[in-house]
């Protein structure tokens, strides 16, 4: 039955208003006559056609329920206080809670910051574990069940699916039978035998949850993620803000397969905090199955041609959503995990963060004022994949899955004539006290416009190596420049061997230290290397990053020794030299053990160019690089700023984050590189947001966060001097920003009206005589004084106005790990700098210095 406002149950409980409705009852709120308390009214209503019989049994074993919810008491949980039945349905009286649900918070807010996502996740971890210690579990965790309250804190509300769960007996009875909310649910929720869900199913909820929060959009549901897994994008391609380490959490909580997630909420609050892996374990040894071994046949590479359709997949089809096609769809969702496994190009560019501080100030051009302890990475162990049998033969990468140097053997059991060489996927660091020596990794700079090596109106010799995988054509369909381009299909097999390369020979003069290609990708995430062979014939791999979504987009890499994978040493003579002069080898796509197995890329443009070769800061904007092609190379010209002097700080502080362990680093608007301050801990970085930063040694430091106000609707920005407030309305998805006088409520203007990027915030100068909002992810400024707004920097993340309203501070993304460069200009958008120029290191949580 549907309760009326002012309705009465049970001579006490009078309804006030609706609050939620789905398809198994209604949330309403009430008012508890007895105890003059405000409470939540839980409506339960059965499925529709069920026997009487069933009926006694489903209320008897829902009142079973009703009764354990009561014993929980958890402050991150809401309370039940009371169950009855009235006029054929079910009631549970619950605590109200005041607040927000997180996805109303989303919404009018838009992305938290990582650090309070964090410390929700924390409550919620404890809550389920407490739950799952009771033998219950929630099944239906999404963002609309948690209530944010007023004080911050995080709550998990309605058990409406709510499961006693019995480690013995997994198969136990729901009582209101329910599948959760699909973008939120596990695959095992939607067995058409009951009963099959346990903490980990929680795990999963929870891990989907953080990562709506953490990105702003919901994840693919898991029948998408069966039939199009490409659809799953990792959360730091939505967000690259966040810490891998978070993202690793997330990916590993939100795994198809029931044994590759967290065991445990307590396993999972460890891998969040940094205490422990985050690494998902593999199910079980790799099944060879028809999928796996069937290849395309020859692909022709023709000039001018239509490239050939590859030889097509048997897919089992996602047809229903009755429960025997969902079982059906989990049934093959296992067969697939089961062979699906990690890569190691993504993990060992995390493990390359676990050097020592003096490796990232080298690597990341920053200055070492004194050297500081850091632990050491432990070895990452290589197991070598060998290539298919194929006229062709290519180096074949190696890859790390578990703590074995044991090598295999050549894939379909074919020996190889010849020893295959290999490409170690391990950092390259020797050191006698166990520290990995320090990387000098260049800087790679934009090329000139007009530098192309590689435009793809004659095809040339391409061809494809011995990975059956893909073709590379000549085509119109996409175009940079000229009248051709290149289009590359790939099919990858569930199989180690999920790359494919595309040789092509040709001399490259000078020494080039830097390569770059016009992409148009298909937002895969694969990565895109070029490889390159000296005159050693050793192979290098230069990494030009990872493909992103539809348009032309300039993807750079830099060719250098000591780089771990995906750049570095592919095979030959490894004499930790780049042999001048060397070859372009071979165009490279590599699946990095995630993203679609099917698509296709265009490629247009390849340039090589001799770029910045020191660990020192690259130039600032406006420094060129010389193109390889047209000349003797001039050597790149220095910073225009100086380093930071040694032991000082400058008005600037930032974390940075290396594997497990967070420094704090420093930098200045006159200076052209940072420096490492010292090691803090997360709770005490410029991320936690105190008003100071701590490090461990006890050095503090005063941090300044300026007169922010978050996007949201309707809301009030006054001016620092109470003058004057901006005043955010929203209409039909856009916004209308307004500027009223306080004294006297009059509109001196209407500043703005359309889209908005709600997760940046509306900046008030100290002075109030000007703010700054952000369109997409551009920085505008506006006066109360004067009509109009105008923009000051066209790419601006984090943005933050110095103690005296003279500059911005604000971050860019940099190089090819999803980092960030701190920049700073002036409060007009002029003399816009770079003040750390380290692109392979993560740069968290920019603040000005107080």
């Amino acid at each position: 039955m549907t309760l009326t406002t002012g309705q009465v149950l049970q001579n006490r409980y009078r309804v006030v208003s609706l609050l939620g409705q789905g398809g198994m009852g209604a949330v309403y709120r009430a008012w508890d006559t007895r105890l003059s308390i405000p409470i939540a009214l839980k409506e339960m209503i059965p499925q529709p056609g069920l026997d009487p019989q069933t009926l006694v049994q489903l209320r008897q074993q829902f009142q079973q329920e009703a009764t354990i919810l009561a014993r929980l008491h958890h402050p991150y949980l809401v309370r039940v206080t009371d169950f009855f039945e009235e006029s054929g349905n079910a009631y549970l009286v619950m605590d109200f809670v005041e607040g927000e649900n997180l996805a109303e918070r989303i919404k009018r807010e838009g992305v938290p910051l990582e650090v309070q996502v964090l410390e929700w996740a924390y409550q919620l971890l404890d809550a389920l574990a407490y739950c799952h210690s009771q033998g219950i579990i929630h099944r239906d965790i999404k963002p609309q069940n948690v209530i944010i309250r007023p004080d911050g804190r995080a709550v998990l509300v309605d058990f409406g699916l709510v499961k006693l769960w019995d480690p013995h007996d997994p198969r136990t009875r729901t009582a209101m039978r329910g599948m959760g909310t699909p973008e939120y649910a596990p695959p095992e929720q939607y067995d058409a035998q009951i009963g099959h869900t346990d903490p980990r199913s929680d795990v999963y909820s929870l891990g989907a949850t953080l990562y709506h929060t953490l990105t702003g959009q919901a994840p693919p549901t898991v029948t998408m993620r069966i039939a199009n897994p490409g659809l799953f994008q990792p959360p730091r391609m939505l967000n690259p803000r966040l810490s891998p380490r978070v993202e690793a959490a997330v990916l590993r909580a939100t795994e198809l397969a029931v044994g590759n997630r967290f065991a445990t909420a307590q396993e999972m609050a460890a891998a969040l905090r940094g205490e422990a892996p985050a690494q998902a374990p593999l199910v079980a040894p790799r099944l060879q199955t028809r999928e796996a071994t069937e290849v395309m046949p020859e692909a022709r590479v023709v000039t001018g041609a239509q490239p050939v359709a590859p030889a097509r997949r048997k897919r089992v089809p996602v047809w229903a959503w009755g429960l025997g096609g969902l079982a059906l769809i989990v049934l093959v969702a296992g067969s697939m995990i089961v062979v699906r496994r990690r890569k190691v190009g993504l993990a060992l560019m995390h493990a390359r963060e676990t050097a020592t501080v003096a490796a990232l100030a080298e690597a990341g051009g920053m200055a070492t004022p004194s050297p500081s302890p850091s632990p050491s990475p432990s070895p990452v162990p290589t197991e070598t994949r060998a290539p298919t049998s194929t006229p062709t033969k290519t180096p074949t990468p190696t890859q790390t899955k578990r703590a074995t140097s044991t090598p295999r053997g050549t894939s379909k059991g074919t020996p190889s004539p010849t020893p295959t060489p290999t490409v170690s996927r391990t950092p390259k660091a020797t050191s006698t006290s166990g520290t990995p020596k320090p990387t000098r990794t260049p800087q790679p700079t934009s090329p000139p416009p007009s530098s192309a090596l590689i435009t793809f109106e004659q095809w040339g010799s391409w061809r494809r190596g011995d990975q059956l995988y893909g073709e590379m054509t000549q085509t119109q369909e996409q175009v940079r420049s000229g009248r051709y381009a290149a289009k590359l299909r790939y099919d990858f097999p569930v199989t180690d061997d999920d790359y494919v390369v595309f040789l092509h020979s040709l001399s490259l003069a000078g020494q080039p230290n830097t390569m770059g290609a016009w992409v148009y990708g298909d937002g895969s995430g694969h990565y895109l290397n070029v490889w390159v062979k000296d005159a050693k014939n050793e192979i290098w791999s230069v990494h030009l990053g990872r493909i992103g979504g539809s348009g032309w987009q300039q993807m750079v890499g830099t060719l250098a020794p000591n780089l771990s994978w995906p750049s570095g040493h592919i095979s030959g003579p490894e004499n930790g030299v780049v042999d001048y002069p060397v070859r372009f080898h071979a165009l490279v796509v590599d699946r990095p053990g995630s993203g679609g197995r099917s698509g296709q890329i265009y490629v247009d443009d390849i340039s090589v160019w001799r770029g910045k070769a020191s660990a020192m800061a690259t130039p600032l904007p406006g420094a060129t690089a010389t193109p390889v092609a047209v000349g003797p190379t001039p050597t790149a010209p220095p910073p225009t700023s100086p380093p930071p002097p040694p032991g000082q700080v400058g008005r600037v502080f930032y974390t940075i984050e290396a594997g497990q362990a967070y420094y704090l680093a420093s930098t200045d608007p006159s200076w052209s590189q940072g420096q490492i301050v010292g090691p803090i801990a997360y709770e005490q970085s410029t991320c936690a947001g105190g008003a100071t930063a701590t490090t461990l040694a006890g050095q503090t430091f005063n941090l300044f966060y300026g007169y922010r106000c978050s996007i949201g609707y309707p809301k009030d920005c006054p001016s620092p001097d109470g003058e004057y407030k901006v005043t955010i309305w929203q209409s039909k998805g856009d916004y209308m920003l307004s500027v009223y006088r306080v004294s006297d409520g009059t509109q001196v203007q209407a500043t703005y009206n359309g889209p908005l990027n709600s997760s940046e915030p509306l900046l008030w100068a100290p002075g109030s005589s000007r703010f700054y909002f952000t369109i997409k992810h551009t920085l505008h400024q506006a006066s109360p004084h004067s009509a109009g707004y105008q923009p000051v920097i066209p790419i601006a993340y984090e943005p933050y106005l110095s103690p005296d309203g003279s500059m911005i501070l604000y971050t860019q993304p940099v190089g090819t790990v999803g980092a960030y460069d701190i920049w700073v200009a002036n409060a007009d958008g002029s003399n816009q700098h770079n003040v750390t120029n380290a692109s392979d290191t993560y740069k968290l949580c920019a603040r000005w210095g107080r």
